[in-house]
């Protein structure tokens, strides 16, 4: 029951305008008592009245009508098996405890060890993708599954359902990192989606279920990509593509970022006509920002992930 109550009052901060997730981890830092109405209410005042009074006041005001939004909204998650996960929740992923900025409140639905699992690799690039790298991802993906990785990726159409479709017919588990739990988007991979879900896998986000989407929303789900993950491999992607959100996170998190050795590739003559699709990773790798693979690297890289992986799980 306490846990319950601390659900309801943490999604109805999290519903108050202005009250952004930073505001919100510095309120659950604090250790007041989540449970106690007047002591949380102390607590947000004190943190943000200095420069945000007209929050302060609406959250005085408003906070009943905020909690009854909450609660059905715990409902509804209830009935729709969704799991709601907050910062300080024990089954909150570590991955995603340990950095600076982490989501203070998650939406789950499938199989939360998915998400607490440390062997997992990043598959990400663009949604219009060429065979060669929709193939490339694919089978990345069936190699590391078969050595005990989570995919992570997230539902978009090309190199996303590729590593989703890669990581099933390896029969793995693998994490879709959503802008909602509930409307899948795009609609064509719904039962892609589904099939994750049966199969141990998860889709994760961290905004409410049904929310409107916006572009910024996106960026934040790249971000959780890299996370989650011990490496990312970024597949395809031209100057523009939304994926390199993913790969600045990386950057930011000190994870390694690998690439297909493209320039083997384009000798074959693979990727004739379009090679804008690869401006990105040839940039990353010429500034050293990138290691570059094939098959013949697949040993290299899986000691060094497990190397990785061993530190995450002793720290």
């Amino acid at each position: 029951m306490k846990n319950y109550e601390t659900h309801i009052n943490i999604l109805a901060l999290k519903l108050i305008q202005g009250l952004g997730n930073s505001s919100l981890l510095s309120i659950l830092n604090s250790n007041v008592n989540l449970a106690h109405i007047q002591s949380l209410l102390k607590c947000i005042i004190e943190q943000i009245k200095c420069n945000k009074r007209s929050v302060a006041d609406e959250i005085e005001d408003r906070f009943a009508e905020y909690q009854k939004h909450a609660e059905s909204i715990l409902s509804h998650c209830d009935k729709h098996g969704i799991d709601v996960l907050t910062v300080i929740d024990e089954t909150y992923p570590a991955a995603l405890r340990h950095l600076s900025d982490p989501p203070a409140v998650l939406f789950c639905k499938g199989n939360i060890n998915a998400i607490t699992d440390p062997k997992a690799i990043a598959i990400i690039g663009t949604r219009n993708c060429t065979e060669t790298g929709y193939r490339i991802a694919e089978k990345t993906a069936e190699h590391f599954t078969s050595e005990g990785f989570v995919i992570v990726s997230g539902l978009a159409r090309g190199i996303d359902t590729a590593a989703h479709t890669g990581a099933l017919r390896a029969r793995g588990i693998t994490v879709a990192v959503v802008t909602d739990v509930q409307n899948i988007y795009p609609r064509e991979n719904k039962q892609l989606a589904e099939e994750i879900i049966s199969n141990h896998g998860i889709l994760l986000a961290e905004n409410f279920p049904g929310s409107k989407i916006s572009k910024y929303h996106f960026i934040s789900r790249d971000r959780l990509q890299s996370a989650l993950s011990l490496g990312v491999f970024l597949m395809e992607a031209g100057h523009k593509s939304g994926a390199l959100h993913a790969v600045k996170a990386a950057q930011r998190y000190q994870r390694p970022i690998f690439c297909p050795r493209v320039q083997t590739l384009m000798d074959k003559q693979l990727y004739k006509g379009t090679e804008e699709q690869l401006t990105s990773i040839i940039d990353l790798v010429r500034g050293q920002n990138a290691k570059e693979y094939d098959q013949t690297s697949y040993s290299d890289i899986l000691m060094m992930l497990k190397e990785r992986a061993g530190k995450h799980i002793s720290g």
